[in-house]
């Protein structure tokens, strides 16, 4: 997944938006633990949230 760093680097070049997925990146121990449906994809954005959105 890509790192906040990586997100500053694209708003230095003008990108005001993106979209992301992070279930396809999902981890094995979070498949493991959530499934493949919507327990998945809500533990994946709670991640993306504390990994790169709260460092933005």
């Amino acid at each position: 997944m890509p790192d906040a760093a990586t997100y500053r680097r694209f708003a230095d070049k003008g990108v005001t938006g993106t979209l992301v997925a992070p279930w396809w990146l999902a981890t094995p121990q979070e498949k493991a633990e959530h499934g493949d449906g919507i327990e998945l994809k809500v533990a994946t954005i709670e991640r993306f949230a504390e990994e790169v959105i709260a460092k933005m």
